[in-house]
């Protein structure tokens, strides 16, 4: 294994933090876990039916239905989840009684997302369901299927979709949210960056005819998809002349009232409603490391942008742009998760090791016998851990929690 030089590096902290086990019954490989956030409750689907756990004991509270599988969605109370049938259930989460059941059928559901008074079903069509009574509201069928995911935001449902012929290329729909109605449809656009103020701001995509060679976000109005403006982005100040198509054209999101731009071993951040050309921007890099296939991997998240190239993990402070080595790591990683001030490492091996991210100093370390996961998370004061073919959990320990 290659060790990453770094002039701060910390001794490896021997204290491993109070720690609680607890094995929980066996789930289906690839079961979703969901949670309630009161109450102290996880759900999993295990061998097709929806169980709620207790996250202090593991012990199982109540059962429900079969034929269920994944996704499993919770909100306000309630969770709904389709069976292989196609059939929509909705639960309520306390006692596991059936809320409804849809008439109509969503099979091989891949999304589930709420938008007001309506529960969204994406199996590569859109279903709309009532949120309370499971009546189906509309549909919309699209010949090639929608890329998941879709967006339910301020009164627009948007779905991207891909056409081939003599080349392939992506669509944007957008539908009115209570009637299905499409309102229009913007060719080489991708999902939108962002929805707000009556737009949709939605990064244009290079096609084989046609190239985009820098970053450019697209206004559109969420009600036409009329161009209303185009901000363009240069960052690495690319002089098209001298470069290949595409040479300036990275992934842009907002987050925040600030806009980034990831270019592999940078990132790059601008004031949202800003003219990019007028103001100054902030670059994040850990190339001072001397390791050039890090790549930008998390962030911003509790003033850390987080690097990675699988085997290494590093930190770039927000505050002042110094750098922080995540040390300790025997095996590549297999994933890692931001949970208030813990940084949750899963190694290919199947060790956990969760470290502070700001100090970098390890606090716990788990060994789940696993090696295909699910995310970590917080779940009333529990760290619940997926790992193919079971759940762990243990306390949250109290330096890495957010105040």
């Amino acid at each position: 294994m290659i060790r990453p030089r770094h002039p701060s590096r910390r001794k490896k902290s021997r204290r491993s933090g109070r720690r609680q086990w607890i094995r929980y019954p066996t789930i289906m490989p690839w079961a979703r876990v969901s949670w309630r956030p009161a109450g102290g409750k996880a759900f999993i689907i295990q061998s097709g039916q929806l169980a709620a756990l207790n996250v202090q004991t593991g012990a199982r509270v109540w059962k429900f239905g079969s034929g269920l599988q994944a996704p499993l969605l919770y909100r306000s109370g309630v969770l709904y989840a389709a069976s292989k049938t196609g059939a929509v259930y909705a639960i309520n989460a306390s006692n596991g009684k059936k809320v409804w059941a849809s008439q109509a059928a969503s099979q091989g559901a891949v999304q589930l997302v709420t938008d007001g008074e309506r529960l969204l079903v994406n199996n590569g069509d859109i279903q709309t369901y009532g949120l309370k009574d499971g009546k189906l509201l509309w549909r919309v069928h699209e010949e090639n299927g929608f890329i998941q995911p879709i967006v339910a935001e301020d009164g627009l449902v948007l779905g991207q979709n891909s056409v081939s012929g003599a080349y392939t290329y992506d669509i944007l729909h957008a539908y009115d949210a209570v009637t299905g109605k499409q309102l229009w449809k913007a060719a080489n656009h991708d999902l939108p960056a962002a929805v707000k103020d009556g737009t949709v701001i939605s990064q244009r995509e290079g096609t084989l005819v046609e190239a985009v060679d820098l970053t450019s976000l697209d206004i559109l109005d969420g009600k036409t998809g009329k161009v209303l403006k185009t901000v363009i982005y240069n960052p690495q100040n690319v002089n098209l002349k001298d470069q290949g198509p595409g040479a300036g054209n990275f992934p842009a999101w907002y987050s925040g009232n600030r806009i980034y731009l990831n270019a592999g071993n940078k990132l790059y951040s601008y004031p949202a409603d800003a003219d990019p050309a007028k103001t100054t921007r902030d670059t994040y890099s850990v190339e001072s490391v001397g390791f050039r296939d890090l790549v930008y991997a998390a962030g911003p998240y509790d003033e850390r942008i987080l690097f990675t190239n699988n085997s290494g993990l590093y930190g770039v402070k927000t505050t002042d742009k110094s750098t922080v080595y995540y040390g300790g790591l025997r095996n590549d990683i297999a994933r890692f998760d931001l949970i208030g001030h813990g940084l949750y490492i899963i190694q290919t091996d199947g060790r956990l090791i969760a470290m502070h991210l700001c100090t970098a100093i390890p606090v716990v370390q788990l060994k789940t016998g696993g090696n295909v996961f699910g995310p970590s998370l917080s779940v009333n004061g529990m760290i619940i851990v997926q790992s193919k073919g079971k759940v762990q959990a243990f306390k949250e320990p109290d330096s890495l929690k957010m105040k």
